[in-house]
């Protein structure tokens, strides 16, 4: 299974002897999984069914589905609440407000169309309709994230790849830091010195230590393994988004000390080249679902 994206669109429509209906769904970068609708006052119980069908598909990212419905005879016959229009027409006087026909019309539930939610609630054929554009545009949304998944996969496995050449790099500069430690001493001593020479005894002990101060073995082969745990996380098929971020973080903290335990310039290149890698791992993985 590939790596997902987070990003995406996707989109259904339909149309039947009831009417039109459109679904459109689309998603960003989100740290959890958070759906929301937009959906017509008839289909209301729609929103928990698109809710459940995308917890189903995703576990991370911001999604919006909209659902759109025009109903083929929509201006067709009215029906007024008479009932409700009197009481509202007496609460209005009892309050001194005043009353205007085109006023109490506009209160919501006053005027209904003949084909109101009743007659859908108890056909369900238009719900299941749009319903089933649901589903259609929430694989295709997935189909999206899947195909920004693997375009993520092979940008994040070559910064996987060069992080590796960095560490060997790193690895081999590292070897000559020892070398290059004693022979600045040296010639630092011999500067302060002058003829009266230094204790080959003394100066050993004193390269010792600053070769153990700049000793970066743990730091490379701590690299070495979190690059391996990228490529495995990658070849994973469960969401692990979340996963790169914390790898991206570990990484950078053993780029940042192999450069401040660099004795060479070299080192210190190799740190910073490190860091921009990681860097740009971080930023991609970030889109990672």
């Amino acid at each position: 299974m590939s790596l997902n994206g987070m990003t995406g669109f996707g989109r259904a429509s339909g149309e039947d002897d009831f009417g039109r209906w459109s679904v459109e769904a689309r998603s960003v970068n989100g740290r959890s999984l958070d759906v929301r609708t937009s959906v017509p006052p008839t289909l209301e119980g729609l929103d928990a069914l698109i809710k459940g069908e995308a917890r189903k598909r995703f576990r991370r990212g911001s999604l919006q589905v909209q659902v759109q419905l025009s109903l083929a005879d929509a201006a067709g016959g009215l029906t007024i609440d008479r009932a409700a229009l009197q009481s509202l027409r007496r609460l209005a006087r009892k309050q001194g407000l005043p009353v205007t026909f085109d006023g109490l019309l506009s209160v919501k539930g006053i005027v209904s169309t003949d084909r109101g939610p009743q007659r859908f609630s108890e056909t369900h054929r238009v719900f299941k309709a749009v319903l089933a554009g649901v589903t259609e545009a929430l694989d295709a949304l997935k189909a999206a994230r899947a195909a920004e998944g693997q375009s993520l996969k092979d940008t994040l496995d070559t910064i996987l790849d060069e992080l590796g050449r960095e560490t060997e790099a790193a690895i081999a500069h590292a070897a000559l830091q020892p070398d290059q430690l004693k022979s600045r001493l040296e010639a630092r001593l011999a500067e302060l010195s002058g003829s009266a020479g230094v204790d080959p005894a003394r100066l050993a002990q004193e390269v010792a230590l600053l070769a153990a101060k700049a000793d970066v073995r743990e730091e490379v082969d701590r690299l070495t393994a979190h690059i391996a745990d990228g490529r495995t996380l990658l070849s994973s098929d469960e969401a692990v988004g979340r996963k790169l971020d914390f790898l991206a973080q570990e990484m950078n903290r053993e780029a940042n000390t192999l450069g401040s335990k660099s004795a060479s310039l070299d080192v210190t290149r190799t740190s910073l080249a490190l860091k921009s890698l990681v860097d740009q791992f971080k930023e991609q993985a970030a889109n990672v679902e």
